[in-house]
């Protein structure tokens, strides 16, 4: 129908296909615009990234679109093949990626740190104080001027059982941090080659919602924890009254993470396909005379 009516097959679709693209387009702005106004967004940086990588996404699904319909195929094929290309790049790719990462890199210290700074805590309860306390006055040498009570319970040796726990599960910690931060390096570097993924990822990191980041308040909450018991551990060891301190001095902490997110290095792999599925339709146009 479109050659009987003297119209070029070619501009014909790409008027159409560009109809879609700026509605579609034009929605997201929107929804961004109405994000802004109700979320208080600022406008910064990060907001930016995430806009610019929204707006490459959706052009990488409509140069997919662009290519699969060059290929000349019939409407139910393009329907197929776009429908497989969907579930292959959103949901098959990401579950065999995730389930090769989990294997190659099993976290099971976070299970077994559990366990061992549980126990490492209940069993001091009937274990010799004096060892307790040695280990705990090894760790906080500053401590070691104040002695606990033979008998009866004591601040200091609860807290030393404590202390314990926290010790001895040091090193599956200390696993358990790496395997985290090599399964994100992994995803990072397979991810690149999968715009859906590599989408993901880069909200993750721009929003600091990641495994590292994740690492990183952990690391922070441990730190901001060390300073209270410095701050606190005398004045609970020497019997201090409670209306001593200035609790106004105490106010709450958040934790604050710089940015590390390079928009370039992050969507170059999708600007690239994206370029090679738009550029299957010039090819076709220019070389197999489509009008």
């Amino acid at each position: 129908m479109i050659l009987m009516q003297g119209k070029s097959p070619f501009q014909f679709l790409i008027k159409k296909i560009s109809v879609r693209v700026v509605f579609i387009f034009a929605v997201l702005a929107v929804l961004f615009l109405v994000a802004k106004v109700i979320l208080q967004i600022p406008l910064d940086s990060n907001f930016l990234y995430i806009i610019i990588n929204s707006y490459l996404y959706l052009l990488f699904w409509f140069s997919l679109c662009i290519f699969v319909i060059f290929l000349r195929k019939s409407s139910n094929a393009n329907a197929i093949i776009l429908l497989s290309s969907w579930l292959l790049l959103v949901v098959f790719i990401p579950v065999l990626i995730n389930n090769y990462i989990v294997n190659k890199y099993p976290v099971g210290e976070a299970f077994t740190m559990t366990i061992k700074q549980r126990d490492e805590y209940h069993k001091r309860w009937d274990t010799d104080k004096k060892e307790t306390m040695d280990k705990f006055y090894a760790h906080y040498p500053q401590f070691a001027k104040y002695g606990i009570k033979e008998q009866g319970f004591s601040w200091l040796w609860y807290y030393a059982m404590q202390q314990m726990g926290d010790d001895q599960s040091k090193n599956e910690r200390e696993a358990m941090y790496l395997k985290i931060a090599q399964r994100e390096a992994l995803s990072k570097q397979i991810a690149r080659y999968f715009p859906p993924l590599q989408v993901q990822l880069s909200m993750n990191e721009i929003a600091k919602t990641g495994l590292t980041n994740h690492i990183e308040f952990l690391k922070a909450t441990t730190n901001f924890h060390e300073d209270l018991r410095l701050f606190f551990y005398p004045k609970i060891f020497e019997n201090e009254s409670t209306d001593s301190i200035d609790w106004e001095n105490h106010e709450s902490d958040f934790f604050k993470e710089p940015s590390t997110y390079k928009l370039l290095n992050n969507i170059i792999f999708t600007m690239i396909l994206t370029v090679l599925l738009l550029s299957f339709g010039l090819y076709k146009r220019v070389f197999f005379k489509v009008k």
